[in-house]
């Protein structure tokens, strides 16, 4: 798959650990300086998730998404993946 690389950003920020809205910019500003076409694999929590979509996402579940042009991640879809 590629590199793996830690990304401050994605840690939780469950009960005031971190700073949701500076980590949402934070993320989708480097999504935003990737060559077009790039394509990542973040792992994260569901905090993070719901901060950076909008949407609950449930334990192991994959939420596919795109940035759109107003630098928000559209949720595309997701896949359940078994527990």
């Amino acid at each position: 798959m590629g590199e793996v690389t830690e990304v401050a950003p994605l840690n939780s920020h469950f009960a005031g650990r971190g700073d949701a809205e500076a980590q949402r910019q934070a993320v989708i500003g480097a999504l935003a300086q990737a060559p077009d076409g790039a394509r990542h694999l973040l792992v994260t929590h569901q905090v993070n998730i719901s901060a950076l979509t909008g949407r609950f996402a449930r334990s192991g579940e994959i939420v596919v998404v795109r940035l759109s042009e107003g630098r928000n991640l559209e949720v595309l879809g997701t896949i359940e993946t078994p527990p």
